[in-house]
């Protein structure tokens, strides 16, 4: 018992050692990686692409080619962050990983950034997958969106998605901002998300623990939210037609800032109203386990 007991010492001790040894050396051989790369747009109908710890970031241009290259440090000896393929009207770009074992190889990548800049053209889909990596979408134009994320946040700006729009994260906080959506989908667990601006038609919002905060000029055709404890928060600044409310939860309280809204049913845990007249055109439907729903009109 008493030389296993120095068998592990001395392993924890060895292993400290490296560990000190690592970092004091690892500055010596870190290098800038920024090298860009073009591809050719014409042939290019959707993007996809599949990290594990980079962030990446998706940008216009004014050229007609799509530029992808990577800023942060890395150790020369080690291999290149990503590999491209460019086939079948598809620009593929994969992160790679370090070949053979290294004690350390968790430093690696740890702040890269993979940065795409893509010309001002409707692709046809787009496709992002990070574990760990933040994603930052902004001015692009895609007809079908596909975006999954583990615990890296979201944030899209003044985008335009033609078609379909879905959006999956577990922990990661979702920001959204100023996009064209028609139909979309946004699906956190317990990530909150921030909605401001969204010109759309149908919205479906689900989250377990997760706050959601949805700021709009004016109500859209039909939005659905399901959440279990996370609160729900809706702002209208200048509300055109008529909206139909149906909110219901377990133990959740709704707030409702509504003048003109008129009420079917109204309890401690349940809505149902409308504003205007006539059938509302516009729906909004709330379900919440113990969440608590505010509803405002400026």
């Amino acid at each position: 018992m008493k030389k296993f007991l120095i068998g592990v010492v001395s392993v924890f001790i060895v292993g400290l050692v490296g560990l000190g040894a690592s970092l004091l050396t690892m500055d010596r051989f870190k290098e800038e990686v920024r090298a860009m790369e073009a591809y050719p747009v014409k042939n290019v109908q959707h993007i996809d692409v599949q990290l594990s710890s980079m962030d990446v970031e998706l940008y216009p241009s004014k050229e007609d080619e799509i530029h992808v290259f990577v800023k942060g440090e890395t150790r020369k000896e080690e291999e290149p962050f990503y590999q491209v393929k460019l086939e079948n009207g598809g620009l593929e770009i994969q992160q790679t990983e370090q070949k053979g074992f290294h004690l350390f190889s968790f430093f690696r990548a740890k702040d890269a950034t993979l940065k795409m800049e893509v010309p001002e053209k409707m692709f046809n889909r787009l496709t992002m997958e990070t574990t760990s990596g933040d994603m930052m979408i902004s001015n692009v134009q895609v007809q079908e969106a596909n975006l999954t994320s583990t615990s890296g946040s979201i944030d899209i700006k003044e985008s335009v998605f033609g078609k379909d729009f879905a959006l999956k994260t577990t922990s990661g906080d979702v920001k959204v901002n100023s996009n064209t959506i028609p139909n979309g989908s946004y699906h956190t667990t317990s990530g909150s998300i921030s909605d401001e601006q969204t010109q759309g038609e149908r919205i479906n919002y689900q989250t377990t623990s997760g706050d959601l905060e949805v700021e709009r000029r004016h109500p859209i055709q039909g939005t659905k939210v399901q959440t279990n404890s996370g609160d729900v928060s809706f702002l209208y600044q200048s509300p055109a037609g008529s909206l139909a409310v149906d909110f219901g939860s377990n133990s959740g309280e709704p707030v409702i800032e509504w003048d003109s809204m008129v009420y079917k049913d109204k309890s401690d845990h349940k809505v149902i109203g409308m504003t205007g007249a006539g059938n509302a055109a516009n729906q909004l439907k709330v379900r919440t386990q113990s969440g608590d729903f505010n509803l405002k009109k400026e």
